[in-house]
């Protein structure tokens, strides 16, 4: 557990309120550097590696992936389902 404002203060619930993403990801690095995991900080690759899983089939729509698996965004729970299908379904493949 953490505290990082007084929530039942109005200023700094609404500093929590606006600051949310930032408290969280201040958070993470801090858990991350206690067990000496590196944190990264960005999906810069995420193009080209949506651009792999559509090239060796695990993906159909690319483009699809491209617009909503981004902060901010959500995908569909099914579209989800079939990822996790077909990565398994690839990685069984490879490892026999």
């Amino acid at each position: 557990m953490a505290e990082v404002a007084f929530h039942d203060s109005p200023d700094d619930a609404e500093w929590i309120i606006y600051n949310i993403e930032e408290i969280g990801t201040a958070l993470a690095k801090g858990i991350l550097k206690y067990f000496n995991i590196p944190y990264i900080a960005d999906n810069s690759n995420l193009n080209a590696e949506i651009n792999l899983l559509h090239k060796v089939g695990i993906i159909q729509s690319p483009e699809y992936w491209k617009e909503n698996a981004v902060k901010g965004k959500t995908i569909k729970g099914e579209n989800a389902a079939i990822l996790i299908q077909r990565v398994a379904a690839f990685i069984m493949k490879e490892a026999k």
